[in-house]
């Protein structure tokens, strides 16, 4: 019988309108099907938003629910200095996500701050590009980064229940 860890994880990009929320989607799904959700909290939120409460990006919306995603009721919402206190894992979808979290990041929590895509277990890519970049394609090459990424991830979390266990 596995026990339930306490565990929280914070997937960031710039607007929380795409690949933050779809990685916090991808990973919910993941920790469902190994029956370990409950006991995880997981949440995504933004740097830069012009307007809260925006919901997810519809071309990325529209390739999440092809492959049994649901987004429809994602909000965007803004990083808060709570969030480094809170959150065991804050994830930065690229580069320039991790710099603007580290330069806001009190040091006591800064070792909790990694590029998502650290976890990848397939891929080569250090990041996530924001796929408005690389046009429609963008959006599945990103879905498919975030899904390689969650699969590693579910593995560092399958292990941490096991050492609960």
């Amino acid at each position: 019988m596995k026990k339930n860890i306490d565990l929280k994880i914070l997937f960031v990009c710039m607007s929380n309108t795409g690949r933050s929320p779809l990685a916090e989607a991808v990973l919910k799904s993941k920790l469902q099907e190994q029956q370990i959700l409950e006991g995880v909290c997981v949440a995504s939120a933004g740097l830069c938003l012009n307007e809260y409460g925006r919901g997810i990006d519809t071309r990325l919306k529209r390739i999440a629910l092809s492959k049994g995603y649901f987004l429809d009721t994602h909000r965007s919402r803004g990083i808060i200095s709570d969030d480094f206190e809170n959150y065991d894992y804050i994830l930065a979808m690229d580069w320039d996500n991790l710099a603007m979290l580290q330069r806001v990041c009190p040091k006591k929590h800064s070792h909790k701050l990694h590029l998502l895509m650290r976890f990848a277990q397939k891929s080569v890519n250090a990041t996530l590009a924001d796929p408005d970049d690389h046009g429609f394609r963008g959006y599945d090459v990103v879905l498919s980064g975030i899904e390689d990424a969650c699969n590693g991830l579910v593995e560092v979390i399958l292990d941490k229940v096991s050492k609960v266990a």
